[in-house]
C-alpha cells in the first residue's frame, strides 16, 4: 500500500474519523457494498454529490438496483429538490478536491450543495478519495481545489458559461453566476455528532 496513504490515514484517524483503505478502483465498490454500507439497503436514502470518483465505479445506479431512493446531483438531469432531499438523507457521498497528509479535507463548491451536506444534515457522510488528491500541506490543498479542480470543472462544463479562469488556468476570483469556485469547506476534524467515514483510494481518479 502507498506510504503516502497509510500516513494520511493515521493523521486522519486522529482527527477522529474512521479510515479505509482501498488497494484499487477496482475493489472499491465492493468495499462500499460490504463495509461502509448495511447489507440490506433497500429503503435507506442515499446523496450524492456530483463525483467523477464516484461515477466511475457506478455507485449510485448499483444502490438504486438494491433498492434504496438515491439522490444525485446532476444539473439539469436533477433538481434543487433533490439537493434538499440529500440533506436529509441515511448516507451521503462525496468526493473531495484535495486532502492534505496531515488531515485537512477541502471542497470548493458552485452551489454548495456537496459542502453543505458534508457539514450538516445526513446520519453518516463518507469522503471517497484517491491518491492523485493527496498533498503535502494544507495550502497545497487549497491551491488544488481553486486553481486545478475548479478549473478543470469550468472548461469541463463550458456549456453552463465561459469563466475567466478557464483561459487563464487558475482562479482569477471572478463573481461570475457560473463559478466552480463560490464556497471552500476546510474540515479541520470529524464534527461534533457526526458520523463521517473517509476512504482512501490506491489509484487515480476523477479531477
Amino acid at each position: 500500500m502507498n506510504e503516502f496513504l497509510i500516513q494520511t490515514k493515521e493523521n486522519l484517524e486522529k482527527r477522529g474519523y474512521s479510515v479505509f483503505l482501498c488497494e484499487s478502483k477496482q475493489r472499491l465498490l465492493e468495499l462500499v457494498m460490504g463495509k461502509i454500507l448495511p447489507l440490506d439497503i433497500s429503503g435507506l436514502e442515499i446523496g450524492f454529490g456530483h463525483s467523477e470518483t464516484l461515477e466511475a465505479i457506478n455507485l449510485p445506479e448499483e444502490c438504486r438496483c438494491r433498492g434504496a431512493q438515491v439522490f444525485t446531483h446532476q444539473p439539469p438531469l436533477t433538481s434543487v429538490e433533490d439537493d434538499r432531499k440529500a440533506l436529509l438523507s441515511d448516507y451521503y457521498f462525496l468526493s473531495a478536491n484535495a486532502v492534505s497528509k496531515d488531515g485537512y479535507i477541502v471542497n470548493a463548491d458552485g452551489s454548495g450543495n456537496r459542502t453543505a451536506a458534508a457539514c450538516f444534515g445526513p446520519k453518516n457522510v463518507i469522503f471517497v478519495i484517491s491518491r492523485n488528491k493527496i498533498t503535502e500541506t494544507l495550502d497545497e490543498a487549497m491551491d488544488r481545489a481553486i486553481n486545478y479542480t475548479s478549473v478543470e470543472l469550468a472548461k469541463k462544463y463550458a456549456d453552463r458559461g465561459i469563466l475567466p479562469c478557464m483561459s487563464i488556468g487558475r482562479c482569477t476570483e471572478c463573481f461570475s453566476p457560473g463559478c466552480m469556485c463560490g464556497v471552500m469547506t476546510i474540515h479541520r476534524k470529524q464534527l461534533f455528532g457526526h458520523k463521517t467515514s473517509v476512504i482512501l483510494v490506491n489509484d487515480d481518479m476523477g479531477i
